[in-house]
């Protein structure tokens, strides 16, 4: 994902009045009387925050593609539940979640 000038305005001041015509801080007009225009600075640094956070979360985008749906999920479960089996450690729901945990470490 590209985080741009865009997203780091709308991170900085999300109820400013503003127009960007380009993709840089010279196209910015900014239409707000209350809230102070950023610096170019400031739009540098909150774009290089911005870019920090998606990629220490990445382990998060990668286990919710390889989670099974929750309809499949709930299916495991009641499978468990009608045989008389507690989901707990061991269980096909636990090690199906477990292994995709595995897979995508929490980085932090």
């Amino acid at each position: 994902m590209e985080i741009g000038i865009a997203q780091a305005i709308i991170s900085l001041a999300p109820t400013a009045s503003w127009v960007l015509t380009g993709n840089d801080y010279s196209s910015l007009e900014w239409k707000d009387s209350v809230i102070p225009k950023p610096t170019e600075a400031q739009i540098t640094a909150e774009i290089n925050s911005l870019n920090a956070s998606y990629e220490s979360n990445a382990y998060q985008r990668h286990r919710e593609a390889a989670y099974p749906s929750v309809t499949e999920q709930l299916d495991m479960l009641w499978h468990m539940m009608d045989k008389n089996t507690i989901p707990g450690k061991g269980s096909d729901w636990y090690n199906t979640i477990m292994n995709v945990k595995k897979q995508y470490p929490k980085t932090n």
